[in-house]
């Protein structure tokens, strides 16, 4: 009898250290793939960098008689910049998603929105060209279809990031002398932020979620206040920028 017990213990043990390490190698592999993910992102602004900064030595050598493009190869560098930092971003809100967003069957967007909005202001206030928010967006789309990030699939990928930009990019055309990019006010970033924000959850609920209209209302209000603030971001880090710029050129 003591023997069989015996056994049982050895071989209770054995299966207890057998499972531990499956354990760990479970934790260590989502680790790897949050690292890999992580480096893959950071890899695509440093390779949408170098392509562009290649682009505008080129363009720098040509011929005086040919007009100038309307955008410039350093308003495709920052519009680039803009997308990529604004998925590589994607891993650190995502878990504050699953944390408050779904227990409150709400869509993740409504909560935290505006952090991803905040990319498009700032790809039009360094910029100051016309539709600068829906190429950021539009640019967004490709890369999160390329590095097979989750989301809506198909042509609705591609909807879901550019109307969030064509929304704001037409609340920007508010703002006197949008033409020029030291021109961003607080005010008309705080509108352009809720109105992107609301455009996206607003089609990803009626596309995508299909929820009722009370939870769609609430949704959308409290994205239009998470869009707010990321506008406001926006327009602090651009004055900043601008600062810092002026001061480096002292000017």
């Amino acid at each position: 009898m003591r023997d069989k017990v015996a056994m049982r213990g050895d071989a209770s043990a054995t299966s207890l250290h057998l499972q531990r390490p499956g354990r760990g190698r479970a934790r260590g592999g989502k680790a790897e793939a949050d690292l890999e993910y992580t480096t893959s992102c950071i890899d695509c602004i440093l390779a949408a960098y170098a392509l562009l900064m290649c682009t505008a030595q080129a363009q720098t050598r040509r011929d005086s008689h040919l007009a100038p493009s309307k955008y410039t190869a350093r308003d495709s560098v920052f519009i680039a910049l803009m997308a990529a930092a604004g998925i590589a971003i994607k891993p650190l809100i995502v878990p504050v998603i699953r944390v408050v967003a779904v227990p409150l069957g709400l869509p993740g967007g409504s909560l935290v929105g505006g952090i991803y909005m905040m990319w498009l202001i700032l790809g039009h206030a360094f910029t100051g060209r016309t539709w600068a928010a829906t190429l950021v967006g539009v640019v967004q789309a490709i890369l999160a279809w390329a590095m097979g990030i989750p989301g809506p699939q198909g042509p609705w990928m591609l909807v879901m990031y550019m109307a969030p930009g064509m929304a704001a990019d037409l609340v920007l055309r508010l703002s006197p002398g949008s033409a020029g990019a030291t021109t961003l006010s607080p005010g008309v970033a705080m509108l352009a932020g809720a109105a992107a924000n609301v455009a996206g959850i607003a089609l990803m609920c009626v596309i995508i979620y299909r929820i009722s209209f009370p939870v769609l209302v609430l949704s959308m209000a409290v994205g239009a206040l998470s869009g707010a603030i990321g506008g406001v971001l926006a327009y602090a880090i651009h004055r900043r920028v601008s600062q810092i710029a002026r001061q480096t050129h002292g000017g």
